[in-house]
């Protein structure tokens, strides 16, 4: 058995993803060795080819969606960060037990507790001034692995690599509770109230549409814990926040299971990256179950899919005008005002909320 081998198998169990572990097989070998071009397609097509979609989808939709999940699970696997957590040595600086600074942050900037340096780099005057008061361990392999599989080290751990550096974690960093949520812990208690008082619903499903590592659930549940929570993404992380459930699928391809299952939908800055985020919204509301209330921002500024401004305004312009339908209907309820209605467009950024009647 090789030394690398052995290091993984003592540290405690590695977390499974479904589009990730290369990394820790990676980890195990000391080669990076990331899902290459063809395993990337294989699994897409898979996960496409499930069909019973709430909302159907033409052949040229399932190849936007395609491609646009394709290349977004390439762009991970080819992700710097992981590549070097498996071929550098590094030193860790632990600053979790130390008191706060006057700004309330633990390092200039960065309200993290850790940070990670290639070993090469504790010299570097970049960080000289931060590290001259730190104690700066080596950090080795069965250390590493171990910290690695703790999704709150991934969370709360800023990587130094000079103006490259940032949050290990890779996508889904917003707070439940930042301002652009809107919510704060007593506020999102009340909405949970308001829902299982619409729903009748004790125990409401929550589900994050777009939730990348987790992060608004796992903080959604330490909120009240009589929620069970759904995380629907394409960006998972090498140890994912702990949720009752993710699944893996573009937004665009929901399973026709969660029809009128979700009680509380919430969905911040993930629309502007999902290639068709007409048909993501369409979905929002399809999965609302009767008394379900929906909190988004929709936003399609990034999506680069659309052939040019004309479709995809034609594909806003009906996705909307079905929206007022219903609300005319009386089957929703939405915050949408005539003026926005009329107006929507590409350049359109909107907080919708949404209630099924």
């Amino acid at each position: 058995m090789n030394e690398k081998k052995s290091t993984i198998e003592t540290a405690r169990k590695v977390p499974h993803t479904e589009t990730l572990n290369f990394f820790w097989k990676s980890l195990e070998s000391g080669e990076f060795t990331p899902l290459t071009d063809e395993e990337i397609s294989a699994f897409v097509d898979f996960k496409l080819s499930q069909g019973n979609f709430l909302t159907s989808l033409t052949p040229e939709e399932i190849d936007g969606v395609k491609r646009s999940f394709s290349n977004r699970l390439r762009q991970r696997a080819d992700d710097f960060v992981l590549r070097d957590l498996v071929e550098d040595k590094f030193a860790h600086v632990d600053l979790s037990r130390e008191p706060q600074d006057q700004t309330g942050e633990t390092w200039q900037r960065k309200n993290k507790s850790h940070f990670l340096i290639k070993q090469d780099d504790i010299d570097n005057s970049e960080y000289s001034e931060f590290l001259e008061d730190k104690e700066v361990q080596p950090l080795e392999d069965e250390e590493k692995v171990k910290l690695l599989s703790n999704p709150e080290f991934w969370l709360n751990t800023y990587y130094l690599c000079g103006k490259d550096s940032r949050s290990l974690y890779f996508q889904g960093m917003r707070s439940l509770w930042e301002k652009a949520h809107g919510y704060d812990p007593q506020r999102f208690r009340e909405q949970l109230e308001s829902v299982r008082e619409s729903t009748g619903h004790q125990i409401p499903l929550v589900l994050d549409l777009g939730g990348a590592a987790g992060l608004a659930l796992y903080e959604a549940k330490k909120a009240d814990s009589n929620i069970t929570t759904v995380n629907i993404t394409i960006d998972e992380e090498p140890a994912m926040l702990p949720v009752d459930k993710t699944i893996i699928c573009p937004a665009e391809a929901v399973p026709k299971e969660l029809e009128g299952k979700v009680d509380l939908l919430i969905s911040r800055t993930a629309f502007r990256y999902f290639a068709y985020p007409d048909i993501a919204l369409k979905n929002v509301i399809k999965m609302l179950a009767t008394g379900g209330h929906a909190d988004v921002s929709f936003s399609c500024k990034r999506s680069v899919i659309y052939r040019n401004e004309d479709e995809i305004n034609t594909r806003l312009t009906d996705t909307f005008n079905w929206i007022r339908q219903l609300e005319k209907q009386e089957v929703i309820k939405t915050n949408l005002t005539d003026a926005e209605y009329d107006s929507i467009n590409r350049n359109s950024s909107l907080p919708i909320k949404i209630d099924k009647i």
